[in-house]
């Protein structure tokens, strides 16, 4: 911000003055340099020989300050995280939270091994959009010292949840499923998600952080 002050000063005393510092020789909407300046004032009046180097208006002088201004006065920009995202994070967290919820109350299908129960609860809200939270807190979360941690826990709950899916079909078309390995599946998902949203909950307390021109 200290570079647009001064550039728009800057700006402001060439509107005001007759000269342009001390460096230029405003004639006739023309700028000419201080070495010279009764030699070369006709010159510049009359547009100059061929030998001369051609001079730089005022006008646009005064253009090349302003777009330097526009660049010094940009406003600041989150630093890495998706800013949607970090905004979307409470609400996601809440709705992960209501999954965690959810998956506790679907113990007694998985000891009874009621397949049809397990897979049509992982399609209904709010276990269905589990997916699309979690990947909100995860770009939320791209800014915090946590981050890779953060996406580390979320593969291991998915690939977890996925097992469990999985087994479902297999044992709703009929083919055999390790009682053990059911429940396991099921286990390592309650433990991935709570894990999860371990980290999940410090990064969404994290401001959102912007990045600000020195």
């Amino acid at each position: 911000m200290k570079i647009a002050a001064t550039a728009i000063s800057f700006l402001l005393s060439l509107l005001l003055l007759p000269s342009i510092g001390h460096g230029f020789l405003l004639v006739e909407n023309q700028l000419c340099p201080p070495t010279r300046q009764h030699s070369h004032l006709e010159a510049c009046t009359t547009g100059g020989s061929k030998d001369e180097a051609p001079t730089t208006t005022r006008d646009e002088f005064l253009a090349q300050v302003a777009a330097m201004t526009t660049v010094a006065v940009s406003p600041a920009r989150p630093a890495r995280a998706d800013i949607t995202s970090k905004l979307a994070s409470s609400a996601a967290l809440r709705n992960a939270k209501s999954v965690q919820k959810k998956l506790s109350t679907l113990e007694l299908y998985v000891v009874q091994q009621d397949y049809v129960s397990i897979k049509e609860s992982l399609r209904v809200a709010p276990v269905s959009d589990i997916r699309k939270s979690c990947t909100t807190l995860v770009r939320g979360g791209d800014d915090g010292p946590d981050a890779q941690q953060l996406e580390g826990r979320y593969n291991t709950f998915m690939s977890s949840l996925e097992r469990l899916d999985s087994l479902a079909s297999v044992g709703m078309r009929g083919r055999k499923v390790s009682s053990g390995d059911f429940y396991a599946a099921y286990k390592s998902t309650v433990d991935g998600l709570v894990s999860f949203l371990e980290v999940a909950q410090e990064a969404a307390d994290i401001p959102v952080q912007y990045a600000t021109d020195e």
